[in-house]
């Protein structure tokens, strides 16, 4: 057998055993009279995938087992056709280490490992270990993204937010691929209320071993991709409330299938640019120019924010268009579509905003957004822009 026909045996295998339970199979077409749109955007099979999903629990009163996980399945799902992360597979997302516990914040490096080691055909890009708590914040401007306040469980130190995989916004679907399904092992949304429709991330590929590594471990050559058989570790810095000691995790990635018809898959060139995530993969703030300050004499505000971004997407960076807006109403939101450097995927862009209404010397939280130009979410969130974004803290000088 050759390698081409072995890369589709291990797909068909990977289809047939692995995308549910019970003998059901893969559905690729709705049932007569079930035509919806979420279900219609979710037979092509590809773009962002629900890879796993988990409850977790954070236990700090026991030095043991301070956070375990249980998969949240149920005995007829299923979720993609390389639902890889999903038992009977094997452990192939865990806990790597607990690192600290501390009163009220837990350290942990959570593992994600590609099991098909020779399945070039598997190789997913962008993946993505969501933490999907409640929501009790609203990001500005909008009333549907909500994030997580100083009472939930919230992660300290994101990579970016997602709107991806939250429960309000992907419902629970029968019918759904790639939907957010409740499981009989964990604690359903209702009781949960896992509200946050905008939670943070942390990034997973190939070579980024170190927990703590940034950007530069990502080898931008591949595309961000996660190769069979490599393993991931990211260092979640998890803060929490005695009130809130659980949340969920899902693992987000994309997937398209590739170029098959050479004997052997070259990864990424024989995968097309809809396999990789259709938004920015990674925002920094290069610079600020920070002036603001507030005379306590006066009570008056001077000064402005100049930010510096760069927005790092595989396809199209120069496309994205880059906003900043204060959590509060400190300072006036502003947007950007136009670069003023552009490079081998990213772009760079400059953002002035002036001051709204800074009536203390106190700091505060500015959002920092990159947006493409697909829209919807694959039909679960429709008319709703796709992006990533980042928090970043802001200091005002007391006079």
């Amino acid at each position: 057998m050759n390698t081409r026909s072995t890369q589709l045996l291990i797909l068909a295998l990977t289809i047939f055993a692995f995308t549910g339970c019970g003998g059901n199979s893969l559905p690729t077409a709705p049932p007569s009279g079930q035509i919806d749109s979420t279900l219609q955007s979710q037979t092509s099979q590809s773009g962002h995938l629900l890879l796993g999903l988990y409850r977790f629990k954070i236990d700090p009163d026991n030095p043991d087992n301070p956070i375990s996980y249980v998969p949240l399945r149920e005995g007829e799902m299923h979720l993609n056709i390389i639902s890889f992360m999903q038992p009977p597979v094997g452990m192939n997302f865990g806990i790597e280490d607990v690192v600290d516990v501390q009163p009220g914040l837990i350290t942990v490096d959570l593992f994600v490992k590609h099991p098909f080691l020779g399945a070039d055909v598997t190789t997913v890009f962008d993946v993505c270990g969501i933490i999907i708590s409640r929501g009790s914040n609203n990001y500005p401007y909008s009333d549907t993204a909500k994030f997580a306040s100083d009472a939930d469980v919230r992660l300290m130190n994101p990579d970016g937010f997602m709107r991806w995989w939250n429960p309000t916004e992907f419902p629970p679907n029968t019918q759904a691929i790639f939907g957010y399904r409740d499981g009989i092992l964990g604690i359903p949304n209702s009781v949960g209320q896992y509200d946050a429709t905008l939670n943070p991330y942390k990034y997973f590929a190939t070579g980024m071993t170190d927990p703590t590594a940034g950007r530069e471990a990502i080898d931008a050559a591949m595309r961000g991709a996660l190769l069979p058989g490599t393993k991931s570790v990211r260092r979640y810095e998890i803060a929490f409330d005695p009130s809130a000691l659980y949340f969920n995790y899902a693992i987000d990635a994309n997937w398209e299938a590739p170029d098959m018809s050479d004997p052997d898959i070259v990864i990424p060139d024989d995968f097309p640019v809809s396999a990789n995530r259709p938004e920015p993969y990674w925002i920094e703030i290069e610079s600020m120019d920070n002036t603001l300050t507030y005379n306590t004499a006066t009570q008056e505000a001077s000064g402005s924010l100049g930010l510096t971004i760069v927005v790092y997407d595989w396809f199209g960076a120069n496309d994205d268009l880059t906003c900043a807006y204060s959590q509060g109403n400190e300072l006036l939101g502003t947007c950007n579509p136009m670069p003023f450097e552009t490079g081998d995927g990213y772009a760079k862009f400059g953002l002035i905003l002036g001051i709204s209404e800074i009536t203390s010397a106190d700091d505060f939280m500015i959002w920092v957004g990159g947006e493409c130009k697909t829209y919807n979410y694959q039909g679960f969130v429709p008319y709703e822009i796709q992006g990533m974004y980042i928090q970043q803290w802001v200091t005002v000088l007391e006079e």
